[in-house]
């Protein structure tokens, strides 16, 4: 039995994509040893993993959806100055055999730099290079605006990147590369077929196996007994950026006279008084089983985090995108356009009767059902979390790891 130390950024998505991940190791006999906050023990340890606290000085900041690239590369290294300044005797003690982290997470793959052990990388969201950045100019330049005129944060980073690197010894990393944490092996979140340019990846580093789709602990009750025989529209717009009362009340105008049902999540920080006022077609929580709602939907309206768009095209699900930040968004709804599996609708264009029109537009072409039944059929055929654990353990024997 061998044994590996996973570190995760905290963030809901996060963190449980990693989980049916960690819940296969464990079941082939390995000791995963997961670093995360008391906020997620209880979801850890019940994928027979052991829960290591960060600790109470942890910073937390990064989980404000209104950082900035700049901010956020700053975070970033300061949360990995912590990491390696708090915990790394710590994790040397635990001797362990390679390192896992998501790809967000820098400290993940300092530390295995620092220790000379190999790396994993989970990487939840879509690969990228230089070609696929600027294949959408306007969000290449939102991401890279704030790196050139918040010249303080800038600095900042470059300085501690310097200071990391002489004090750890390893190379110093570039502002880019911190934003995507590559390992020596990388299990990719998608298929070939939805990662543009896969073929320009390394096929030895990188493995594409399909999002990591098994059943959750029920964590959100729902009435599904109410749902009818009608198209149901699923809305959310994730855990992070889903603050947005306005664009739900013109959910509300655009859907409350259509013989669909439509269910809504709309998150912790929502008022009573929306949830008290939608139309009776609407059934609207804080949160949802998102898994089962997607088994029975018909069209999701999404923000186009990877996570929510993988498992939707799992389950053949068509796609209306609203991207709501420039960290990968709106890569993500160019996918989905040029796979014909979704419409994008861009926040600046959203209104009750566009939302409408597009919602109309993908239900009644059956092309849509046709592409998405071919892009969930290469998610499903890419194996999952089994396929994942495969690599794994081929990588391991490949460094002489039992």
């Amino acid at each position: 039995m061998s044994t590996v130390v996973f570190f995760n950024y905290l963030a809901y998505g996060h963190i449980h994509s990693t989980l049916p991940l960690v819940t296969e190791l464990v079941r082939r006999g390995e000791q995963v040893v997961y670093y995360a906050s008391e906020e997620f023990q209880t979801a850890i340890e019940d994928t027979g993993a052991i829960f290591r606290s960060y600790g109470q000085d942890f910073p937390s900041h990064l989980t404000n959806a209104e950082l900035d690239t700049a901010m956020t590369v700053h975070g970033l290294l300061q949360t990995s100055q912590w990491v390696l300044d708090n915990l790394l005797q710590e994790v040397r003690a635990i001797n362990p055999d390679y390192i896992a982290y998501e790809a967000f997470c820098p400290w993940g793959r300092y530390v295995g730099l620092v220790l000379q052990v190999p790396t994993v990388s989970i990487v939840s969201g879509l690969l990228m290079n230089t070609r696929i950045v600027v294949s959408v100019p306007s969000a290449t330049l939102e991401a890279v605006h704030p790196l050139v005129t918040k010249y303080k944060y800038t600095a900042r980073s470059r300085a501690l990147a310097h200071t990391l690197s002489k004090k750890y010894c390893f190379k110093k990393p570039h502002i880019v590369e911190i934003l995507s944490n590559k390992g020596m092996l990388n299990i990719v979140y998608t298929s070939k077929l939805f990662q543009p340019l896969a073929n320009s990846f390394d096929h030895k580093r990188f493995k594409f196996v399909g999002p990591p789709i098994l059943p959750r602990p029920k964590t959100a009750s729902f009435p599904f007994e109410v749902l009818e025989k009608k198209p149901l529209i699923y809305i959310s717009l994730g855990t992070i950026f889903n603050k947005r009362e306005t664009f739900y009340r013109m959910c509300f105008e655009a859907f409350a006279d259509k013989d669909w049902q439509v269910v809504m999540a709309v998150g912790q920080s929502m008022s009573q008084e929306l949830l008290e006022t939608a139309p009776a077609n609407f059934i609207v929580r804080k949160f949802v089983p998102q898994l089962e709602i997607l088994q029975r939907t018909s069209v999701f309206i999404t923000h186009g985090g990877m996570n929510s768009v993988s498992e939707a095209l799992y389950y053949d699900v068509p796609l209306v995108v609203v991207p709501q930040s420039a960290a990968d968004h709106p890569w993500i709804a160019k996918r989905i356009v040029e796979l014909s599996v979704g419409k994008m609708l861009p926040p600046q264009k959203v209104t009750a009767r566009n939302l409408c029109r597009v919602v109309e537009e993908v239900l009644s072409n059956p092309a849509y059902a046709q592409a998405v039944a071919k892009v969930g059929e290469s998610l499903r055929a890419a194996g999952g979390c089994r396929t994942a654990v495969d690599e794994i353990q081929a990588f391991k024997r490949m460094h002489g790891i039992t």
